[in-house]
């Protein structure tokens, strides 16, 4: 089963103008930007663009795989490793690849592959190719710094309204373009496949998807599990950790110390993440800041409540007992008593998640960002090649 948005023509679409679009992310493994990447791509190409993915990618990634089966050309290059001479590489690549498909405009995701796009360009002696760079969310205290080093794109895309506020106060106003993020959710497994799997019968199965870094706060999850354990009516309840990354070791102890046992499973990084928020009672976010989180809006979609800790970005999409439950402090506690109040009052719970399927309706369709994408790229083409 599925649910999948229609997408609306888009103007270039209605003119009969069909663009060519290199989309330049650095990988294309599980994440927001990786996904975000795949979901306009392949609507690009539906809508007749010829599109192009540049990026460190082969088949056993998923999003590489969707790409490939929705007919979406994808060319390897290199990641930009730290140091110079890698990232010469990842540069020389990329103007290979500019040279070869000849695109309208590229659009490169997150500041880093900004800058590698512009380097590029000028490498390929294109001066003229307009760039599009896309600020998914950094770490607060370097934003400055992302501002600067996305300072020579044509446009620089803000993912959400928070994160358009940050960029105006590092990138001149007229170079800012808000378009919110959006999702297509598929689904092709049952709740009840998914629950066996992880070994959820009668019990409560609370989910969380993300990156193992500390961006995400996943400490937090371990802490409030161990918390609600200990409550005094204690719950059957399971946690699933969606999510792979260099801290996942420092989860596994942490579990283990806190006595958690088979309450905690550590899933890895899935493919089928739809799935399994989608058979969620609650998912759980603890992050501590993102640009607009995707995973979000998937359980809105799939009408799953949430509970969030309150930070940058979250706090533009949940808003508390409206369209989930917001906890303002990193307290474990507090984060129980809002995943118990959502467990336990049927009335607030149909609630949020009525409010927040609607949220994502009005305010953030794929077409809306299908549509906002295409007349950015349309109007810096034209900018750029006015005899086009």
């Amino acid at each position: 089963m599925s649910t999948v948005a229609t997408i609306a023509p888009s103007p270039s679409e209605m003119t009969g103008e069909s663009l060519r679009i290199l989309q330049f992310v650095t990988g294309l493994r599980i994440g927001g930007a990786e996904k975000l990447t795949t979901d306009l791509s392949i609507a690009l190409r539906q809508h007749g663009h010829e599109v192009t993915v540049a990026s460190r990618a082969d088949d056993r990634d998923a999003f590489a795989r969707k790409l490939r089966e929705n007919g979406v050309d994808l060319i390897w290059v290199p990641f930009p490793k730290p140091g110079l001479r890698a990232l010469a590489r990842t540069i020389f690549h990329l103007r290979r690849v500019i040279r070869a498909t000849d695109p309208d405009i590229i659009h490169a995701h997150n500041p880093a592959a900004g800058t590698i796009a512009l380097v590029a360009r000028l490498l390929a002696r294109r001066r003229r190719l307009p760039v599009v760079a896309t600020y998914h969310g950094v770490r607060p205290h370097r934003l400055r710094l992302a501002g600067y080093v996305m300072s020579g794109a044509d446009a620089v895309i803000a993912v959400g309204p928070t994160a358009a506020a940050q960029l105006r106060d590092a990138l001149p106003r007229e170079r800012v373009v808000e378009i919110n993020n959006a999702v297509v959710v598929e689904r092709s497994r049952s709740t009840a496949d998914v629950r066996a799997e992880f070994g959820v019968s009668d019990g409560l199965m609370l989910v969380s998807v993300g990156r193992c870094v500390p961006q995400k706060g996943q400490l937090l999850l371990l802490d409030m599990l161990a918390e609600l354990c200990r409550r005094e009516q204690p719950r059957d309840v399971t946690l699933v950790i969606v999510g792979d990354g260099p801290l996942l070791p420092d989860l596994e102890a942490r579990a283990a110390e806190l006595g958690l046992g088979d309450k905690v499973v550590f899933a890895g990084g899935r493919s089928d993440a739809p799935d399994i928020i989608g058979s969620a009672d609650v998912l759980v976010h603890t992050a501590n800041w993102e640009g607009l989180p995707l995973v979000l809006l998937e359980a809105m979609v799939l009408m799953v409540p949430i509970a969030a800790i309150a930070a940058t970005g979250v706090s533009d999409i949940v808003r508390d007992r409206g369209t989930g439950r917001l906890v303002e402090d990193r307290d474990p506690a507090a984060l129980c008593d809002a995943i118990e109040e959502i467990l336990d009052d049927e009335a607030l719970r149909a609630s949020v998640v009525a409010a927040a399927a609607a949220l994502v309706e009005r305010d953030y369709p794929i077409s809306a960002m299908v549509n906002s994408h295409v007349s950015l790229y349309t109007s810096l083409v034209t900018a750029r090649s006015p005899s086009r």
